[in-house]
C-alpha cells in the first residue's frame, strides 16, 4: 500500500515538473510575441 502510495507521489511530482516546463516555454513564446509587437510599433 505504501509502495503505491509513493508511485501515485512521483507521478503527480512528474506531471507538476511537466506542467512548469510547458507554463515557462508558453511564457517564453508570450515574451517575444511581445517583444516583436513592440518593436513594431516602436519602428
Amino acid at each position: 500500500m505504501l509502495y503505491f502510495l509513493l508511485k501515485i507521489g512521483w507521478f503527480l511530482l512528474y506531471i507538476l515538473k511537466n506542467l512548469d516546463i510547458l507554463k515557462s516555454a508558453s511564457n517564453l513564446n508570450g515574451n517575444l510575441n511581445c517583444s516583436k509587437e513592440l518593436e513594431h510599433y516602436a519602428s
